[in-house]
């Protein structure tokens, strides 16, 4: 009969044993890292979003008020809104929202009628 070794049984054992654990641990800390980082991105482009939108609704009403408004920086939050407007009876409007290294921009083009505000084009990028 062939003796076995217990002693060089249980450390191969609790070695597999160890081994297993480590990479469930690690599996687990990659997902909740991943996880986490898509949270960030959504709520950063969430935030760009409303910023976008409200620098848009700030400008459309600048222009209803000033016909000859041409556009101005506003802090939101933590980021920067740049507003830009152009042109006479048809206006463009270019906003550029800015976060830590995030850009977005929105331009709306539109007509002034009777103190409203008419979009014709809208392109997000």
């Amino acid at each position: 009969m062939i003796k076995i070794n217990e002693k060089g049984s249980a450390l191969v054992t609790l070695l597999v044993f160890s081994t297993i654990a480590l990479v469930i641990v690690t599996t687990g800390v990659l997902i909740t890292i991943n996880s986490t980082e898509d949270n960030v991105g959504y709520y950063t482009q969430s935030q760009m979003y409303a910023m976008l939108e409200g620098g848009a609704e700030n400008a459309i009403m600048q222009i209803i008020r000033n016909h000859n408004y041409t556009g101005e920086s506003l802090s939101i939050g933590g980021g920067t809104v740049t507003i830009s407007v152009t042109g006479t009876s048809t206006k463009t409007i270019q906003v550029v929202a800015t976060e830590n290294n995030h850009i977005r921009r929105i331009e709306l083009t539109g007509d002034l009628v009777n103190n409203t505000f008419n979009i014709t084009n809208r392109v997000e990028y």
